[in-house]
Formats: C-alpha cells, sequence, structure tokens
C-alpha cells in the first residue's frame, strides 16, 4: 500500500538440498527458444553448455520469461544446480535468474531465506541473486 516491495504468501520449509553429483554453479544464459521451451546456459570452466528447460525454472524466473521471451533472458545472469545425465552432458535445474529477484513488480513470485522476524509480526527476506535487496513483511 505505500509503495515498497512487500512479501505475500511467505512459506516457510525445509531448504532444498542437492544430490551428492550435483554442483551448483552460476552462468550466463546463451539462448532459449520460446516454442521448444529449453535453452543452454555457458558458465566458466565448463566447456560444454548446460541444458535446461523452462519447467527447471523457479516461479519468479518463469515470470520474467514468460514477460521478456526467450531473447529478452539472453545473457541473464542464472544460478543453478548442474546435474550430470548417464550419456555425458549436463542438464541444469533450480534454474534463477538474478535479474528475476532484481526486477520486481507487484505481485511477483520470489523465494528468499528469513533474515529477521519479529514478535510485531514484521520481519525481512533477503532474495539470492536480487543484488542485496531484502523484502519487507509483515503478517
Amino acid at each position: 500500500p505505500d509503495g515498497s516491495t512487500q512479501a505475500m504468501e511467505v512459506a516457510i520449509g525445509p531448504a532444498m538440498q542437492s544430490t551428492p553429483d550435483a554442483q551448483q554453479i552460476t552462468g550466463t544464459v546463451k539462448t532459449f527458444n520460446d516454442s521448444r521451451g529449453y535453452g543452454f546456459i555457458s558458465a566458466p570452466g565448463h566447456q560444454q553448455d548446460i541444458y535446461f528447460q523452462r519447467r527447471d525454472m523457479d516461479e519468479a524466473s518463469q515470470s520474467l520469461l514468460t514477460m521478456l521471451g526467450g531473447p529478452g533472458i539472453q545473457n541473464c545472469t542464472a544460478h543453478l544446480r548442474m546435474e550430470a545425465l548417464p550419456d555425458g552432458r549436463w542438464h541444469g535445474r533450480m534454474v534463477n535468474l538474478a535479474e528475476a529477484g532484481a526486477t520486481l513488480f507487484e505481485n511477483a513470485s520470489v523465494a528468499g531465506m528469513i533474515r529477521t522476524f519479529s514478535e510485531e509480526g514484521t520481519g525481512a527476506i533477503n532474495v539470492p541473486g536480487a543484488q542485496g535487496l531484502d523484502l519487507i513483511c509483515s503478517q
């Protein structure tokens, strides 16, 4: 109501766990094909591009993709879990576009960690990839 960013529908749960063969990395979206629903991410130290599908993206990143289309997310910073496929290729899972957290719009869905929460029912949520942005929330 006052124009500041506010959290809605906050859920508390366990942190997501990676499987032992998965690696958390940061890369750059190289391409995304809207009609086929997949794209590729390049990452420093990896010769092979990392394949990902729209369904591998978090909700906020999917919203950004819907708004901008595939060409609009090229060169976005991607945080992801990289999993090895049986054929030796890599698949990106839990893809989070840093720009999805920084490009907030009304009723946007984001994921983050609760930094503080008071007995009065207010607190702050840190959104990874949102370049230091903390969301203020209340009950």
